[in-house]
């Protein structure tokens, strides 16, 4: 399973790397990048919730009497009309068993919060999102009835993800319920507070959304999926910086010391950091990575030292997998003598966990990004200056511009 951070999101969970380009031309160049989805690949929808009922009586049964006291009924009468049988009870509309997160965290959003769980650490898992739309604190503390809503429109959104692939992000099934409730007891708003709710009958059937008005609709004999009551009480986490924000400290194991490096330490001297993300199994790194290391030793020779600090972040290894120490001093050694500018990222459920928790990489719209990935932070003040695909310059202008 990818990190929690990056499955779904997007369940971006659902692997963030789910895309591997770059362009020829004159070194560094501007790649495609993305990130984390908190939603996986698409959003998903609502079926209007439909009751069940029974129908009334058409008729009295007769009764069971004595045929010495019942008159004989005349040769042409009409007969008695048949016993109606009563109607069958509805079924009922969510049993199973209550979802069970392995993982799970509340973020805040922008327009409110996101819950996220997911059940699972192999493929395919399935996911549970919650979407709390409060841009303006329409929602509160009470009882939200989910019956009738559509994901368009929906405060109180909750979402199911079968089928998901921790490597691609990718489910193959979504949910929105036709029935059920949730009741918010503590709505925070901010990193520390809290978020504690309880889901009960949560009854969804299977929808495709329309990509562009977000509308849902039940898939003809669709799946359905029962969620009884879950209890969720979880602490809101920081959300990671975005441009022109400051990025918080974080460590990452250098593959030449295998000691665990702080950035702030690292960037603390510096004009600024460049983080590239990279894997071993992408061929458009191998082709980006030894141009990036040009640019650095060029800097280097003009400026000195300090002026850009390069961080190589392997992610995965040749087999999308974990990479070990030795791996990645092995991968380093294909591009440069020094290992000490190569890190690893892998917290053993999911690649770039660690950096993407602290540095929004900027996702594509449909959750995706591509490797290499860049991304540059000044130094001393750590402030978020570059991301790919955040639409706010170029990479090669970006560069020129932190070294000023």
């Amino acid at each position: 399973m990818r990190s929690l951070r990056h499955v779904l999101i997007a369940l971006a969970a659902l692997s963030l790397v789910t895309a591997c380009e770059t362009e020829a031309g004159d070194p560094p160049v501007d790649v495609a990048a993305g990130g984390a989805q908190v939603r996986p690949d698409a959003s998903t929808g609502n079926a209007g919730g439909a009751a069940a009922g029974g129908a009334e009586s058409g008729g009295t049964p007769s009764l069971a009497t004595d045929a010495a006291l019942s008159p004989p009924a005349p040769e042409d009468a009409a007969p008695p009309p048949p016993a109606t049988e009563p109607p069958p009870p509805p079924p009922a509309l969510c049993e199973g068993e209550p979802f069970a997160a392995v993982e799970e965290q509340v973020t805040p959003s922008a327009t409110g919060l996101t819950y996220q769980g997911v059940d699972g650490s192999s493929n395919p898992l399935n996911a549970l999102i919650i979407e709390i739309r409060s841009p303006n604190g329409e929602v509160t503390p009470g009882v939200y009835d989910l019956a009738g809503t559509n994901f368009r429109t929906c405060e109180v959104c909750v979402l199911g993800l079968r089928g998901c692939n921790p490597m691609t992000g990718s489910c193959s099934q979504r949910f929105y319920p036709r029935a059920g409730e949730v009741e918010i007891t503590e709505l925070g708003a901010d990193s520390g507070e809290r978020f504690t709710a309880t889901l009960r009958g949560i009854d969804m059937v299977e929808v495709d959304i329309d990509p562009n008005s977000l509308r849902s609709f039940p898939v003809d004999n669709g799946d359905t999926w029962c969620n009884p009551e879950q209890a969720i009480d979880l602490e809101i986490a920081s959300q990671p910086a975005r441009l022109r924000e400051v990025v918080r400290d974080f460590s990452l194991q250098n593959c030449e010391t295998e000691e665990f490096v702080s950035m702030h330490d690292l960037g603390a001297t510096a004009k600024g950091l460049w983080f590239i993300a990279t894997a071993g199994w992408c061929p458009a790194c191998a082709e980006f990575v030894p141009n990036a290391i040009t640019v650095f030793n060029d800097i280097e020779r003009q400026l000195g030292p300090d002026a850009l600090k390069p961080v190589i972040i392997l992610g995965e290894n040749a087999n999308y997998g974990r990479p070990t120490l030795a791996y990645c001093k092995s991968y380093a050694a294909r591009y440069d003598q020094d290992a000490a500018r190569f890190y690893i990222d892998h917290d053993g459920t999911g690649s770039f966990a660690t950096t993407f928790q602290y540095i929004w990489p900027y996702p594509g719209a449909d959750g995706s990004f591509g490797l290499p990935w860049n991304a540059l932070v000044r130094g001393r003040t750590f402030e978020y200056f570059y991301s790919d695909r955040s639409g706010e310059s170029d990479l090669n202008t970006a560069i020129n511009a932190i070294l000023r």
